[in-house]
């Protein structure tokens, strides 16, 4: 593998210029080290690629690209997106970067077909293609996502935020079929460096980031990077404030040449002041409020903590064969009490009740995988195969206490600090173990240069008990034996820049109310290009996913029976990267319907997820000025735009929107740059987000601004 090569930022636009004109081909084929010398202030070159085989890993940081060629959601090794017969998004670390992203969340918003449930920052729900997001995995290694707890990673410490849409089986086993997460993790490299981002924005939002590189030994063989950051902000809506701080760890070690050890390590702690959104009127009506009102009590509050290590082992044998074992751990504690609304508003009193919640929550997520890559040349072609084996346990421990009606609470005339705060008594104490042990094997067979076909399998075994903790019983059990998850791929390039896929995939998930356990299946088929000598990307894809055997109750009987379905169906667009050497873009839309198919008490054609848009659609570009554009030179501006249309919560109707962004930033060195964002410049008013008629209804933010200084030596 070749390590990235650092040039200048002056060199990489030249570069690019260069691709985009056609003779990438030919500078592929120079020695990068000559390009390179007397370059300026480093930065890594994009993964390169040499006549389809990936040279380099998947990392995005230093590219300055809104655009990658290569990610490593799709198997257990970094492979191109063309190769992948799914609908595959990157977030790049200059996407992040670029928006201040900080949460899985803001990442999830600029991704095409994928849908936010807004709550505090990390606490937010995350859907794709109706369904909601419940695993994201690190550096390929799983962990549950719940918006509850608060579980997102902050993304000072990621490289990259990968997005899988669609069932996840072969290589995840158990889960939800809306997809996966993956973030790829920041990693050390041999040379020192140094750097960090300071930011304030609107309602006392400050944060900073600090990040060094350090090799240990003078070859560069051992090396470590350290990352730390901090954010504590208040909100538009009074009362409601949230914090989050992580330290970060990583040592990155060259055993031999063909054997290479990483170690992350890092704690991350959150703390908030929960806003849980406003109630309706008692028609289902959004209500006509300040976006600053806040309905909840000022004793209001959340604590996580959150610790986290991962291990990965790799060593490649003669022949390329690549043998790889890694583990994750986790420790995370959560404590939450707050209030909220628990009815529609009184219209004669202008009063919701209000309910409090108090709940401990622990969990200990222990997972491990290990795989064998094997690339076989056979009828003048390279063939790859992959088996393995992974595992995983979750322990996990609820309390939990909920009183009702313990404050009238005035909408209209808000008073936080009047609402007293009760003494709950956890009523429900519960622990959870499941584990799951799971076998897989993939073939990539390439019958000629153009065609290639994908064939997968795993077998898997799932079993989960539910205790109560208070009196010792053993009140639900879950048990899979051997469900047998087939997956099939077709990827055919059409030429250099352009391939169709198809693809057939499948997942299930246990559930508690029927021994039979839900299943999900994928029918997918589009378009991926990569054009402007991989500088732009993009895909079109078309989707039917259905998840059948879902427990429904029999309205005669009352008796639970494995026999609902639903389906989803629609398609996505998206394209990143350069358009021109001066002009970037991100942009995706996203047509989703979901509906009923089969359930005793709804009718057939009724949608299922009202809270997906049936169309969505972002927007992200930006211009840079050079040295040819005179005194504009290191300006950049930069705009974009996101779009909703209308969404439903049982009766509850939230009204479609457009919302527009925009941007300046000025690189004022070679070291340090600073940008300022500015956020819905119109001051549109809206909610993006309708739930309960008590609770999550969620204004979206007002108009409000970020100044961000960058700096990197």
């Amino acid at each position: 593998m070749t390590k990235a090569v650092e040039i200048s930022a002056y060199t990489k636009r030249l570069l690019q210029s260069a691709a985009w004109v056609g003779v990438a081909g030919a500078l592929a084929g120079m020695p990068i080290s000559a390009m390179a010398q007397d370059a300026g202030e480093p930065v890594e070159l994009a993964p390169i690629e040499v006549e389809g085989v990936v040279i380099d890993e998947a990392g995005t940081e230093g590219t300055g690209s809104f655009t990658t060629t290569v990610t490593t959601i799709g198997g257990k090794a970094p492979a191109p997106i063309k190769e992948i017969p799914q609908a595959v998004s990157v977030v790049t670390r200059e996407q992040i970067d670029e928006l201040d992203m900080t949460q899985l969340e803001d990442a999830a918003r600029r991704t095409p077909g994928m849908t936010i449930m807004t709550n505090d920052p990390g606490r937010s729900s995350i859907f794709t293609r109706g369904f909601e997001l419940d695993t994201v995995n690190i550096e390929g290694l799983p962990a549950p996502l719940s918006s509850i707890y608060g579980t997102q990673q902050d993304l000072a410490i990621v490289d990259r935020v990968e997005f899988l849409r669609g069932p996840s089986g072969l290589f995840n086993g158990a889960g939800g079929v809306s997809g996966l997460a993956n973030l790829g993790l920041k990693k050390a490299h041999d040379d020192l460096a140094i750097g960090g981002k300071a930011s304030v924005g609107s309602w006392n939002n400050y944060r900073g980031e600090f990040d060094l590189n350090t090799p240990i030994d003078e070859q560069g063989k051992v090396r470590a990077r350290f990352v730390g950051a901090y954010q504590d902000r208040e909100s538009y809506a009074d009362v409601n404030e949230n914090s989050v701080g992580v330290l970060y760890g990583t040592l990155g070690a060259d055993l031999s040449p063909d054997t290479k050890l990483n170690l992350f390590i890092w704690r991350q702690d959150r703390d908030a002041t929960p806003h849980n959104g406003l109630p309706t009127d008692s028609n289902g009506d959004l209500l006509d409020l300040s976006r600053s009102t806040f309905v909840g009590a000022d004793w209001n509050h959340f604590d996580n903590e959150v610790f986290e290590s991962i291990v990965t082992l790799e060593h490649t044998f003669d022949y390329d064969i690549k043998a790889s074992v890694s583990a994750r751990y986790s420790e995370r504690d959560v404590s939450l009490k707050y209030a909220y609304g628990l009815t529609a508003v009184d219209p004669a009193t202008g009063t919701t009740n209000l309910r409090a919640l108090g709940r401990e929550y622990s969990e200990d997520v222990f997972s491990t995988d290990a795989n064998l890559l094997i690339p076989v040349t056979f009828g003048g072609q390279t063939h790859e195969f992959v088996v393995g084996a992974d595992f995983r346990d979750y322990e996990q421990t609820t309390a939990q206490g909920v009183q009702n009606n313990i404050y009238q609470y005035d909408v209209y005339n808000p008073t936080p600090s009047a609402v007293p705060e009760p003494t709950l008594n956890y009523t429900s104490q519960t622990e959870n173990n499941p584990q799951q042990f799971g076998i897989y094997a993939q073939g990539k067979f390439r019958p000629t240069d153009d065609l290639t076909l994908i064939l997968g399998a795993r077998g898997a075994w799932y079993e989960d008990e539910t205790r109560n903790l208070i009196n010792g019983a053993i009140t639900n059990t879950e048990d899979v034996d051997g469900e047998f998850i087939p997956f099939a791929g077709i990827v055919y390039d059409i030429n250099d820049e352009f391939s169709v896929f198809g693809s057939y995939s499948e997942i299930f998930q246990p559930q508690s109310n029927v021994s039979t356990p839900i299943t999900g299946e994928q029918f997918e088929f589009g378009v991926k290009f990569s054009m402007l000598g991989d500088l732009l990307n993009g895909s079109v894809s078309a989707f039917r996913l259905i998840q059948s055997d879902r427990s429904v109750q029999d309205p005669t009987t009352l008796n639970y029976y494995a026999g609902g379905e639903v389906q989803s169906e629609g398609f996505e667009a998206s394209v990143s990267g350069y358009i021109t050497p001066n002009l970037d873009v991100f942009a995706g839309y996203a047509f989703t319907d979901t509906e009923y198919t089969s359930d005793p008490t709804i009718p057939s054609g009724a949608v299922y997820s009202g809270i997906t848009p049936r169309h969505s659609f972002n927007l992200w570009t930006r211009y840079t000025f050079d040295e040819g554009h005179g005194m504009l030179d290191g300006f950049h501006l930069a705009g974009g735009a996101l779009a909703a249309s209308d969404t439903t919560s049982g009766q509850i109707e939230g009204p479609g929107y457009v919302v527009l962004d925009a941007q300046i930033g000025y690189e004022i060195n070679e070291n340090v740059s600073a940008k300022l964002s500015l956020n819905n410049i119109l001051d549109k008013e809206y909610y993006n987000r309708v739930g309960g008629a008590g609770t999550f209804n969620f204004y979206a933010p007002p108009r409000n601004i970020m100044l961000s200084v960058a700096a990197r030596f």
